[in-house]
């Protein structure tokens, strides 16, 4: 059985998530946009979630309802 190896890039404005291919390479995944960087966005309405590409678009409409450098308040207490 062979182990999995995963790497995250969890960054204030975009993300990246790597593999450790069967030789041994790394390599990164593609979102569904097929971009290797994600952006760290996550924007909220009434009725939806957003995240990524879509929140980023979301923040030119709304963007008091979109969450974006976050990265840095995780962990901390309020």
């Amino acid at each position: 059985m062979s182990k999995t190896y995963i790497g995250l890039s969890l960054g204030n404005h975009n993300s990246v998530i790597s593999i450790l291919n069967q030789n041994g390479d790394p390599e990164v995944i593609a979102n569904e946009d097929g971009e290797h960087k994600t952006p760290t966005y996550i924007g909220y309405s009434v009725d939806e979630e957003y995240s990524g590409s879509q929140a980023k678009q979301y923040a030119v409409r709304n963007p008091k309802s979109t969450l974006v450098g976050f990265r840095d308040l995780l962990g901390r207490r309020q």
